[in-house]
């Protein structure tokens, strides 16, 4: 089973910018990002609280839980956001490179998150294979530094 304690680097308050890919579902450009990491009470979940604002006062507001699939070894996401698309699968992954690699298949298409914490510095990458495409493109990179708030 995956280690929910290997998510720890995580765990925090961290704030930073995020450069949005065009895309169909939110509007492109550079915006600001907060993010928010923390165990549940029984530590057997990880819960994430995502929001993103543009210059032009556009935003985007998400929530994940991650949790150990106890038949596998993957970790398991669900992600609900403002944009009102039901998690219909969980996002899955594994530890490669020192970075946490999720995929997750959709009507929109294939996903690939990758969150990663370097230097004190936390990276999300999300990218999108449509269903009738064999390349991924990015959606959004962003990078996070640790704070308060």
């Amino acid at each position: 089973m995956f280690d929910l304690n290997s998510l720890e680097p995580f765990i925090g308050y961290w704030s930073g910018e995020s450069e949005v890919s065009v895309n169909p579902w939110t509007k492109s450009g550079l915006n600001k990002g907060r993010w928010a990491f923390r165990f549940d009470d029984a530590r057997k979940n990880v819960i994430d609280d995502y929001e993103q604002s543009g210059p032009d006062g556009s935003g985007f507001d998400g929530h994940g839980v991650f949790c150990a699939d106890p038949d596998s070894e993957d970790l398991c996401g669900f992600w609900f956001d403002d944009r009102g698309f039901p998690p219909f699968n969980p996002l899955r992954g594994q530890w490669h490179d020192n970075k946490l690699v999720l995929h997750g298949d959709s009507p929109r298409g294939h996903s690939r998150s990758t969150l990663y914490v370097e230097n004190k510095v936390l990276f999300y990458i999300v990218e999108r294979r449509l269903p009738d495409s064999e390349d991924y493109t990015d959606i959004l990179r962003g990078r996070y530094d640790r704070n308060s708030f």
